[in-house]
Formats: structure tokens, C-alpha cells, sequence
């Protein structure tokens, strides 16, 4: 396509995706390309809706992805991406491939403050002893309404015979101190539970105090106030006790953000691909172009008003590009290389009469 200019879109995407040569032979690398281009450039995924009608709804739950710290209009935000997907197929439980996963990039990761955020199916001993094994991974995670969890602050000694105490008296959520936040009610403290010995930060929300109907828990094993990202919540505005709340919640909602996104992203539709691992490889395609759109707003001017916006509305933009590029492109080749056209009813005939037209 040499009428395709070298800031066009498509060249664009092309050296977005020469990160991955080196991991594919020459054809491998081409058919890597022309499959990224094809997620684009259909808007909808027509291969998708098999897979997650039998396969994502029930086993599909174990998604490795990273949220990076920006400051953006003097206000931290958070770039996310998926990293790695993997089918749970029950051969090993998800805690263990979650935790495979985790320890496969966290050399790389080394270097940094990282904290591990899930949901309260992850949040359990194996998963959690995993990851204490390194000393810059924190966790923050949901938990179980019913998860027990016990004062800090106690008297060791009672002057009973036997061991001295471990823990300190049971904490019931419903008798904490809660403070308003809009239509929510949220209370913290400082608690040791049974999934770890370190003493966590615990958060409470809820739509309703009387009767607690929807509860929601979070646990830190960092203390919220190390949390070395941006706030963008200033300290002669906000006690102490608020911004602790206030990174928990924070940085947890990265999760609910992008699942939601991903689904949207992915357009589901029909499709015939069943083996376990083509479904693994087909879905980590989605998550490069999915990837792609989330980054290219900040490495590419062309595209910085797409910068934090959903993904698909980028998406949409490049396949409208695409197609227009590979419209005006086969125009110009025709033009240049057919005789005798001389308006463009001449041109739509020539099109027709070609075999790739159908």
C-alpha cells in the first residue's frame, strides 16, 4: 500500500506492533498483525459469543492486568491494562492460577510498590501467603461479609492460666463508627483476620445502617496512607481517616472499571473457536488491541483526545480510519493503474468487475 502515507493510521498501529516482532517468526508477525487489524476494523467481535456462552460465563475468571498512576489535569488517574488471561478449566484452582500469574511479572516488577487488588474469591490464605513473599506486593482486596475479623489493640495476658491471647475481642461490622459519603455510609479501622498475620486496614460501605442489607468489605495489607500514587485529595481539606478510606476505595475500583470496559470492548457476537488453548490465545489478541487503545492517547499525539476515554470510542475512531485508508488506497491504485477511467462511475464499475470485490 505505498499510497498510504507514514503518519497514517494504519502505519501507525504497524509500529505500535512491531513491540511484539521479536516473539514471532516473519509470517507468524504478519498474521499477528492482519488478526489486531481485523478486531479493529469489524467493530464487532464475531468470534466471541461461543466462547463466552460456554466457556467465559463459567470458567473465565482469571485475568492479570496492571493499573499505572498518572497525573492528568492535576488529578491522579489510572491507566489499565490486561496483562495475561487464563482459562480455568478446574485442573488447578484459580487461586493457584492467579498465583502463577502474579509471580510470573512480579521480577519485573521488582523495583516498584505494587499492590495486588481482587475480589473476595482471591482474597484467601493460599493466594494472599503468595503473594507476602515479596516485599514490595501489597494486597488490596475484597472480603466475605462473613469474614472474622478481631481488635489489635488487646491485653495479652488475662492472668488465666494457658497460652496468652493471640487476638483481640471479635469486631462486628455493624458496630462501627460510619460517617456519610453521598448515598453511601463507610467505616474504618484496624483489624487482625485469619487470612494473614499481618494486622490489616479494614473498610466497610453500605447503602443502609438498619439493617445492612448490602455490605461491602476491603482489606489492605498496606497502610493506605504509604500508598506512594498521587492523591489528589489535600491534607487541609481532608483528615487522615478519609484519605485511608479514600485509597482503599480508590485503588480497588480499577477492577470493576476495567472488566466493564473489556466486556463492552469486546463487542460478543457468534464464532467457532472451542479448544481451550485457542480461546486462550484469541482472547490475549483481544487484550493486545484492547491495550493498544488504552495506551496509544498517550504515546501518539494523533490520538491524545482519546486519552482516559473509554476504549471503545477509540476503537470506533480506528476502524472508521482503517477502512477509510483501505477505501482510498484501492481508489488511487485503480486511478493509476487502469486505463480508460475517466469518471467515477468508471471507477465504482472497475471495482466491481474485480475478483477480491464481492
Amino acid at each position: 500500500m505505498n499510497s498510504i502515507g507514514s503518519n497514517s493510521t494504519i502505519n501507525t498501529l504497524k509500529k505500535y506492533l512491531n513491540a511484539y516482532k521479536s516473539i514471532f517468526y516473519k509470517r507468524s508477525f504478519e498474521n499477528f498483525q492482519i488478526l489486531i487489524f481485523s478486531i479493529f476494523y469489524m467493530q464487532e467481535v464475531k468470534s466471541i459469543k461461543l466462547i463466552y456462552d460456554k466457556f467465559i460465563k463459567k470458567y473465565w475468571n482469571v485475568c492479570v492486568a496492571i493499573a499505572i498512576p498518572i497525573l492528568h489535569n492535576h488529578k491522579i488517574k489510572y491507566i489499565k491494562f490486561p496483562i495475561q488471561y487464563r482459562i480455568y478449566d478446574k485442573s488447578r484452582t484459580k487461586l493457584e492460577l492467579a498465583s502463577e500469574m502474579i509471580l510470573s511479572v512480579a521480577p519485573a516488577l521488582a523495583e516498584y510498590q505494587v499492590i495486588v487488588t481482587c475480589d473476595s474469591w482471591y482474597t484467601k490464605k493460599p493466594f494472599i501467603s503468595e503473594i507476602e513473599k515479596f516485599s514490595n506486593i501489597h494486597i488490596i482486596g475484597a472480603l466475605r461479609s462473613d469474614t472474622a475479623m478481631f481488635e489489635v489493640n488487646f491485653e495479652k495476658h488475662t492472668g488465666k492460666k494457658g497460652c496468652p491471647r493471640k487476638k483481640g475481642n471479635k469486631i462486628n461490622y455493624r458496630n462501627l463508627k460510619y460517617t456519610k459519603e453521598g448515598k453511601f455510609f463507610i467505616a474504618y479501622t484496624k483489624a487482625k483476620i485469619n487470612l494473614t498475620n499481618k494486622n490489616v486496614c479494614i473498610t466497610v460501605t453500605t447503602t443502609d445502617i438498619e439493617n445492612f442489607k448490602s455490605v461491602r468489605i476491603y482489606m489492605s495489607t498496606i497502610n493506605p496512607n504509604k500508598i506512594r500514587s498521587f492523591d489528589n485529595v489535600p491534607s487541609e481539606d481532608k483528615p487522615e481517616l478519609d484519605k485511608s478510606i479514600y485509597n482503599i476505595y480508590k485503588i480497588r475500583w480499577n477492577i470493576e472499571v476495567i472488566f466493564y470496559q473489556q466486556k463492552t470492548f469486546c463487542s460478543f457476537s457468534n464464532y467457532m473457536v472451542r479448544s481451550k488453548c485457542a480461546i486462550e490465545k484469541y482472547v490475549n489478541l483481544l487484550g493486545v488491541a484492547y491495550s493498544m487503545c488504552i495506551m496509544l492517547p498517550f504515546i501518539t499525539d494523533k490520538f491524545s483526545y482519546y486519552k482516559l476515554q473509554s476504549p471503545q470510542e477509540l476503537k470506533y475512531y480506528l476502524s472508521e480510519c482503517i477502512i477509510k485508508e483501505l477505501f482510498f488506497d484501492k481508489l488511487l491504485e485503480t486511478l493509476q493503474s487502469v486505463k480508460n477511467i475517466i469518471t467515477f462511475k468508471d471507477v465504482i464499475n472497475c471495482f466491481a468487475s474485480q475478483d477480491e470485490v464481492r
